[in-house]
């Protein structure tokens, strides 16, 4: 089973990341909420916008030990409930880190919709 975001999952990311790159609530953007080919709409609890590929290894590690479900998005940002990523240069985050493949596919936590 999957557990859901709380407080203490979002002081955890707060320790290294400051609050305009969580997005949370009314502040998650429509086109966060669903796949490329727009048949599957749902938004994330949570998205991170995360700077360097050492905020990707820390958010995928945590949530991979607490069990919460995460989608990487290449090129953004990381929605938990999703995630996506972009690099300082803009270009698209490694896939293949060792956390990340242990990351189960999904979310990290309950999704509106």
């Amino acid at each position: 089973m999957y557990k859901q975001i709380d407080q203490q999952d979002l002081a955890y990311f707060a320790t290294f990341l400051p609050a305009e790159r969580m997005l949370r609530g009314a502040a998650i953007a429509e086109e966060y909420a669903k796949d490329e080919l727009g048949t599957v709409k749902n938004y994330p609890e949570l998205v991170i916008k995360a700077l360097s590929t050492e905020e990707i290894a820390k958010v995928m590690k945590y949530c991979n030990e607490n069990k919460i479900p995460v989608t990487v998005r290449g090129l953004s940002l990381i929605h938990i409930s999703e995630i996506k990523y972009r690099s300082r240069s803009g270009a698209a985050a490694p896939a293949s880190s060792a956390a990340a493949s242990r990351s189960p596919a999904g979310s990290c936590s309950k999704r509106r919709g």
